[in-house]
């Protein structure tokens, strides 16, 4: 049974949406949600690229963390799997701090755990690594990704992933890394997380 879901920190719970409004100097805001990938914004704004875009990010994050403001219908979706008995973890390598300060923002108790172990070697190593002291097995736990990276790593250490449309890379290239589900909106993880129980 499948009761732990990992939340991606970059591209999840900080979506492409919040991500072009802190780039783009826009204060955070509860808009309305389209659910969009990054590269389906991109696609209107004809002068920026995901490169340019995500070398801001990086200075953004570590500077100006509070610029980002967490996804709303995941966190209210969260909050319930949260008060059904799930245990939630966000994963943030190389973005720890800005994590937490996020989070302390937002919503402080929302997480059991936030890790954020940056491994010398590799992706999968480091996801393992907290796997393993937070004595999860893969196959109690999802993996909530809207990268393609992200996702390959947890499928190479055999968790069960969710692809979702809100990300850095499109559902449709998320798609080829062949994941468990594939949702388009926050709403739609509920479902997949009950299913498990």
């Amino acid at each position: 049974m499948a009761n732990k879901l990992i939340i991606d920190f970059l591209g999840t719970f900080i979506d492409a949406q919040a991500i072009i409004q802190a780039v783009e100097g826009q204060s955070p805001v509860d808009a309305q949600h389209t659910c969009l990938s990054l590269p389906e914004i991109l696609a209107a704004a004809e002068d920026k690229s995901k490169t340019h875009v995500l070398k801001k990010l990086s200075r953004l994050l570590k500077d100006k963390p509070l610029a980002f403001k967490p996804l709303q219908p995941l966190i209210q979706n969260l909050k319930i799997l949260k008060n059904a008995g799930f245990q939630l973890g966000l994963f943030a390598p190389r973005a720890i701090a800005s994590a937490k300060k996020i989070c302390a923002e937002y919503d402080s108790n929302l997480f059991d755990f936030i890790e954020g172990d940056v491994s010398f070697f590799s992706g999968e190593a480091s996801l393992g690594r907290v796997l393993k002291k937070q004595a999860i097995k893969p196959a109690d736990v999802f993996y909530l990704s809207g990268t393609m990276s992200g996702l390959a790593l947890a499928r190479q250490i055999k968790i069960n992933t969710i692809a979702h449309g809100w990300g850095l890379d499109s559902l449709e290239d998320l798609q080829k890394t062949r994941p468990t589900y594939a949702i388009v909106s926050p709403g739609e993880l509920l479902t997949v997380m009950t299913e498990q129980l």
